[in-house]
């Protein structure tokens, strides 16, 4: 069986899994998990890599398995949403913990304010309420942080860590690629996917005339050869020692014969058969071209609108620091105005919700673009518009 990507890929997962006896594994059974964008932006990668997985490991178990444990494949959908991943986890939680920094000053100056009399007691309950309210929030977003983190530990193969303990490379989250504007390097006709299912067609159509070879007549060549020999004279009747004590002068050759021929063979019903078969092989090329053709249009598509993508990405991306600036300053300006007794806090709690929005909005916006490039490289093949950029 020749070595591919997706094989290497199973059993060195598998025989890490095995060697550590983690979770997942039985006395008949090893599980083993797969996080691909089965709907997002390269789902079409996605779903493939899922089909490939799931493959060899079919392979595998029809061989034997790994020590006699069958392989059980676990894919699980990303969406390739950037909110999903760890970086993105990572300065959500951030952004969280500022909210809760914020909501505990605002309590301590509504709790004394309620007590020496100027806002009414229901200030305090409604702070209260705020400050429990960014607790949940920072708990939920440290909860799905670890979730990434471990999602991302089992990629690696490596034990799952504290998943603020993560050295990861913080470009996405720190500057936006250089190449949104540029074009792609070669044609979507050279798109690996396409050239995947050209290939399929191709193997179809050799499968076709593979099947027509069978309405030729069956050739087969035969011969035999006979050899006679003795140690006895032809004039061993009349003189008794006419014969020989050599035995190999009595094996020699005396006489041969040998017959050679050619057998056909040919069923009268098999170009019946083989039509019917043939006629399937066809109609199986049929199909796979109608996929093709699926595919190249969902390709052409998702790259026109890769461009709508980038250019809405990059409004997001100059647009979050004004949203957040404009948020922050109104944040200030009602706690002060609260502070003096001319704003309730209603307006406070609102102009806080607000700014976290926004900050959580700007947190996502380079991954955003970031995604838009990928969503790009993907569609026309050429991911060295984004490997180009590391």
């Amino acid at each position: 069986m020749l070595w591919k990507p997706a094989t290497g890929a199973l059993l060195f997962a598998v025989s890490m899994a095995v060697g550590a006896q983690s979770t997942g594994i039985s006395k008949t059974e090893i599980t083993v998990g797969t996080i691909q964008d089965l709907s997002g932006p390269i789902a079409a990668y996605g779903k493939q890599s899922r089909n490939g997985l799931q493959m060899r490991a079919d392979e595998i178990n029809e061989l034997g398995g790994v020590n006699g444990r069958k392989i059980k494949l676990v894919t699980e959908d990303h969406g390739y949403d950037p909110r999903r991943a760890l970086l993105a986890a990572q300065k959500l939680t951030i952004s969280q913990r500022r909210n809760l920094d914020r909501a505990l000053s605002f309590q301590t100056v509504v709790t004394a304010r309620a007590k020496s009399g100027l806002n009414p007691g229901v200030d305090s309950s409604l702070a209260n309420a705020e400050v429990s309210n960014a607790r949940i929030a920072l708990t939920n977003a440290i909860e799905f942080q670890q979730e990434q983190a471990n999602q991302l530990a089992q990629l690696m193969q490596v034990p799952a860590p504290d998943s603020n303990n993560y050295p990861l490379d913080s470009v996405f989250v720190s500057k936006i690629p250089n190449a949104l504007s540029t074009p792609p390097a070669q044609s979507i006709d050279n798109h690996p996917l396409l050239k995947f299912f050209k290939e399929r067609i191709n193997v179809s159509d050799e499968q076709a005339k593979y099947l027509k070879t069978f309405n030729y007549p069956t050739f087969s060549l035969f011969g035999v050869f006979q050899d006679r020999g003795s140690g006895f004279g032809s004039t061993y009747g009349a003189n008794p020692n006419a014969y020989t004590s050599d035995y190999l002068k009595g094996v020699s050759f005396g006489a041969a014969n040998y017959v050679v021929g050619v057998g056909v063979t040919w069923n009268l019903t098999t170009p019946i058969r083989i039509h019917q078969q043939v006629a399937a092989q066809k109609w199986t090329s049929e199909g796979l071209k109608e996929e093709y053709g699926l595919v190249n249009q969902q390709l052409k598509a998702q790259l026109v609108l890769s461009e709508t993508r980038i250019k809405n990405s990059l409004d997001n991306y100059r647009e979050a620091p004004v949203q957040v600036k404009a948020a922050s300053d109104a944040y200030l300006q009602k706690a002060t105005l609260y502070k003096n007794g001319l704003a309730t806090i209603v307006d406070v709690t609102t102009a806080s919700f607000i700014l976290n929005q926004a900050e959580t909005q700007r947190d996502i916006a380079f991954n955003n673009v970031w995604q838009a490039l990928l969503f790009k490289a993907a569609s026309s093949g050429d991911f060295a518009l984004f490997f180009n950029e590391f």
